[in-house]
């Protein structure tokens, strides 16, 4: 009788064991998918978020959410400055959605984001606090046609601040949003 109650609790040890697994490897692969999409450094911040867990969050958490695609060609371009922002302001993590993913959410959560399924957009920013949208930002003041703009000071320098001032918001409590 042992030896089945042992058997039973290995057998149940090991399909816990391996399903764990499976979810951290999927989460390492996400990971993994917005580093080479974006071409981001391996270290980024940006945490992705499942249509669940982006519910979830809508409905009581805290953070900042980027929702973006890689099909718009400056989002590389913008995700990378922002993140080089967030490290900046040592700031953990933000989340990140994939706007493709966008026609699975439901029609309520798409009107209260609002979101078009059939564009392509540059990233948008969400604050979220206590499961409200705060604000929500979107780059469209930032008009570019080719990367030139990315590697002029000026420009980066009002990327920048903008991408400060979104952080702060809702971080406002950090030491390196007081500066």
């Amino acid at each position: 009788m042992k030896k089945v109650v042992l058997l039973i609790s290995l057998i149940i040890l090991f399909v816990c064991g391996c399903s764990a697994s499976v979810k951290k490897e999927s989460k390492l692969e996400d990971e993994d998918k917005i580093s080479s999409e974006y071409s981001l450094p391996d270290e980024h911040l940006f945490t992705y978020l499942n249509i669940s867990e982006f519910e979830k969050l809508l409905n009581s958490g805290k953070g900042i959410v980027v929702i973006s695609s890689p099909d718009n060609d400056f989002s590389e371009y913008f995700l990378n400055a922002f993140n080089d922002v967030l490290r900046d302001l040592d700031i953990d993590k933000v989340y990140y959605f994939d706007y493709l993913n966008v026609k699975d959410l439901s029609d309520d959560l798409k009107e209260k984001l609002s979101l078009e399924e059939d564009r392509t957009i540059k990233p948008l920013f969400y604050l979220i606090n206590k499961g409200k949208i705060v604000e929500k930002y979107n780059l469209d003041l930032f008009e570019v046609e080719d990367t030139t703009p990315f590697s002029n000071k000026d420009f980066m320098e009002k990327l920048n601040n903008y991408y400060k001032d979104i952080i702060c918001k809702l971080y406002n409590k950090n030491d390196n949003c007081k500066k």
